[in-house]
C-alpha cells in the first residue's frame, strides 16, 4: 500500500508500483496526484473519450476501469480549483505516443527486461547523501512555480540554492512555506531528432517501411482530431446549455444520483473482490467523504439530464 506521507516527502521510492495505469485481472486500476484539483477525470479510448469520473482523496484519483485494454491511449482531464479543465498525459505512464501525440498508452512491463546491469554495477551511490534525480524539461511548467526560471542558465556540474515559496493552494503541509532546494545540474541536454527512415518506422510501428506507418498514423491521428472535435463540441455545447438554466436543481434528484453512482463504484470494487467498506478505510474515507467526492459528478449528471429533457420538450 502506497505510503503517503513517504510520497508527499519524497521517500518513496517505489510509487510506480501504484500510480499510473496497472493492468489487474478486472480491468486497469488509473492512478494520480493532482492535490490543486477540485476534479479528476479519465478520457481515452476505453470510454470514447467521454469523461468517467475519478475518487479523490488527499490529492490521489483513482479509478479501475473494465474497458479499457492494454495499448489504449489515455489521459487524465484535472478540474483546477477555479474549475478549469486541462487534459494531461500521465506522468507515471509506462508507454508515451510518439510525437505530435501527447497521450499516455496503457503498457504492461511485469515481462520487461532491463538491460542496465552493468551500469548499476558501476554507478556510484551516497546513501549518505540527500538527493532527489529529475529530468526537467525547461519549458513544462512541471515543477513548482519559480523552480524552473532559476535553473535557466545553469551549466552541467554547477551547484546552485533556489528560493521557492510553495503556492498557497498546495498540499496543506507545504502550501505557502518558504524552502530552499539545493541543485546540481547533472547534464544538459537538447532533443535529438532521429533518422525518420524506414528503419525507424520498423523501431516504432509493426511495419516495415515509412510510407505505411506514415499513411497509418495519419488515419489514426485525423480519426482522433474528429472525434476530439465532435466530443469537444458537445460538451461546449452542454456547458452553454447548463449556464443557461434558469430551474433551481432539487438536492433530492441529486442525492438519487449520488446513490447512483455509490452502488455503481461498490459493483466495480466487488467485481474486484474488494467491498467498498474495505475500500474506503485503505484511503481514510467515511461514507460522508465518500459521497462528497462523487456529489460534483452527480450534480453535474443531474444539470445534463435537466438539460437534455428541457431541449427535447422544446423541439416537441
Amino acid at each position: 500500500m502506497l505510503n503517503k506521507q513517504d510520497f508527499w516527502n519524497g521517500r518513496c521510492f517505489d510509487a510506480w508500483k501504484w500510480m499510473g495505469a496497472h493492468l489487474t485481472n478486472d480491468g486497469v486500476c488509473f492512478t494520480v496526484w493532482a492535490p490543486s484539483a477540485s476534479r479528476v477525470a479519465l478520457i481515452g479510448e476505453c470510454n470514447n473519450w467521454q469523461e468517467e469520473p475519478m475518487t479523490g482523496k488527499d490529492g490521489f484519483f483513482t479509478l479501475t476501469s473494465q474497458t479499457a485494454r492494454e495499448g489504449q491511449l489515455y489521459k487524465y482531464r484535472i478540474y483546477g480549483p477555479d474549475g478549469t479543465p486541462k487534459d494531461h498525459c500521465d506522468p507515471y505512464g509506462f508507454g508515451m505516443e510518439l510525437r505530435p501525440g501527447n497521450c499516455s498508452i496503457i503498457r504492461s512491463i511485469s515481462h520487461y527486461t532491463f538491460g542496465d546491469a552493468d551500469w548499476m554495477r558501476r554507478r556510484q551511490v551516497g546513501y549518505d547523501q540527500p538527493v532527489q534525480i529529475y529530468e526537467l524539461h525547461l519549458g513544462s511548467g512541471t515543477f513548482v512555480p519559480g523552480f524552473e526560471e532559476q535553473v535557466i542558465g545553469m551549466k552541467a556540474g554547477e551547484e546552485k540554492d533556489l528560493d521557492i515559496t510553495f503556492p498557497e493552494d498546495y498540499h496543506p503541509d507545504l502550501a505557502g512555506k518558504a524552502v530552499v532546494f539545493h541543485v546540481k545540474v547533472n547534464e544538459v541536454k537538447e532533443p535529438q531528432a532521429p533518422e525518420v527512415d524506414d528503419e525507424f518506422a520498423k523501431d516504432v510501428s509493426e511495419f516495415e517501411t515509412l510510407a505505411d506507418f506514415r499513411k497509418d498514423l495519419g488515419e489514426k491521428l485525423t480519426k482522433r482530431r474528429e472525434q476530439q472535435a465532435q466530443n469537444d463540441f458537445e460538451n461546449a455545447v452542454m456547458e452553454q446549455l447548463i449556464e443557461n438554466m434558469e430551474c433551481e436543481v432539487p438536492d433530492g434528484m441529486v442525492e438519487v444520483q449520488v446513490d447512483k453512482l455509490m452502488d455503481d463504484y461498490a459493483m466495480r470494487l466487488q467485481g474486484q473482490g474488494v467491498s467498498l467498506d474495505d475500500y474506503m478505510k485503505m484511503m481514510g474515507m467515511n461514507a460522508d467523504m465518500m459521497r462528497a467526492s462523487v456529489r460534483p459528478s452527480a450534480l453535474r449528471q443531474v444539470q445534463t439530464e435537466l438539460a437534455l429533457t428541457a431541449v427535447a420538450d422544446a423541439e416537441g
